[in-house]
């Protein structure tokens, strides 16, 4: 009975080893295969952003975990999102954000989850998706002579002029009431972040100020920083910790002549202060 009994432990080793593993073979349990996946994502924190190549290091790995965790992964270069709208016929994309369409005087606006804004010329804002189905509609106040220009979150719209009509933004809810109208400078570049809780702009005053502002969605001004130019791209990390300013064409001298050169600013949003400003 000794006998049997160790023979039975023996062959319920060999199993273990062999035919019980096998079946199981390449089975790797949810912890260690998520594991696996964060290992393959860089481990820098938010506190390791110091300069412009840390912040695409913690971008490219918020935006892997933002995807990873379910949410639309942003629009990459060159994808294009085509809408129709009142007769009209739109493509958007991370190049070209903004189009207007000559013939129905209405223009497109390219917004986060690829939805976009259709501000027609009576001054009616609708929100639409990229399957083309109205998600909500409001209707503003013509800017000046046109209906202007607009930026949007899931609660504001951020309407402001071209640079033949008077500089500012006017900020809406989506019944269409005026919240606040900010005397800031003609909009150059213009970015709302994936939170939804910050607006940032680059702004020009012809002849006093080229700057950067970062406002929250009642319009208040949280941080201001001067630029050599206010024709920059804005890139926020996917956890709205940091914003990535890129301006480029600054002139740097050297013997044989001027070197066109791009400015990197790394902002830190919830410190609100600049991080680092690099030369390229």
């Amino acid at each position: 009975m000794k006998i049997k009994y160790g023979l039975m432990l023996a062959i319920v080793a060999l199993m273990a080893q062999t035919g019980f593993a096998a079946k199981n073979e390449g089975v790797v349990s949810k912890s260690s295969a998520t594991a696996e996946v964060e290992q393959e994502i860089s481990t820098i924190t938010a506190k390791d952003v110091k300069n412009y190549k840390t912040f695409l290091e913690y971008a490219d790995k918020t935006e892997r975990l933002a995807v990873k965790a379910g949410k639309p992964a942003e629009i990459q270069p060159g994808e294009i999102i085509k809408v129709n709208r009142s007769g009209a016929s739109f493509q958007l994309s991370a190049e070209t954000p903004v189009v207007y369409d000559e013939q129905t005087k209405s223009l497109a606006s390219l917004g986060a989850n690829k939805q976009v804004a259709i501000l027609e010329t009576n001054s009616n804002v609708n929100i639409i998706d990229s399957k083309g189905h109205v998600l909500k509609q409001t209707k503003i106040v013509p800017y000046h002579t046109g209906p202007g220009y607009i930026v949007f979150s899931d609660s504001r719209i951020f309407q402001y002029g071209g640079i033949s009509e008077p500089s500012g933004i006017r900020i809406y809810n989506y019944e269409g009431k005026l919240i606040k109208e900010i005397n800031s400078g003609y909009v150059v570049a213009k970015a709302i972040s994936f939170s939804q809780k910050y607006f940032v702009v680059t702004i020009t005053r012809p002849m006093k100020e080229k700057a950067m502002v970062l406002y929250d969605m009642n319009g208040n001004e949280l941080l201001r920083r001067e630029l050599p130019t206010a024709r920059a791209k804005i890139k926020f990390s996917r956890d709205d910790r940091y914003i990535l300013l890129e301006v480029p064409s600054r002139l740097r001298s050297v013997v044989n002549g001027g070197i066109k050169t791009t400015s990197y600013y790394v902002i830190d949003v919830e410190k609100r202060r600049i991080v680092s400003d690099e030369i390229y």
